[in-house]
């Protein structure tokens, strides 16, 4: 299996089965994932996880727990568009913006 490319749109199979999921927010948010896919902006071993920001006021907390969507795997997913191939540089650091 060839590595899926940063950049890459993704979308959630439509027969993958919602009912797994733990949470309203996480059906919530396959449901989206289902219908307007998502674009691969890290690599790892977690194909997907969702954790509040410290840096922002949107939280998830109460909505979706950070191991909520465990049961999505890569294999869940579909290509939908490759895009342009981004290098991996490893320079990428986090900022926080000014309140």
């Amino acid at each position: 299996m060839r590595p899926v490319p940063y950049g890459a749109r993704l979308r959630l199979k439509s027969a993958f089965d919602l009912s797994q999921l733990p949470s309203d927010g996480a059906r919530v948010v396959a449901r989206a994932l289902q219908k307007y896919g998502m674009f691969l902006a890290d690599g790892g071993n977690i194909a997907l996880t969702a954790q509040s920001d410290t840096y922002t006021t949107a939280k998830w907390d109460g909505l979706l727990d950070a191991h909520d969507l465990v049961a999505l795997k890569v294999t869940d997913f579909e290509m939908v568009d490759g895009a342009a191939r981004y290098p991996v540089t490893l320079d990428c650091t986090r900022m926080q913006l000014a309140q």
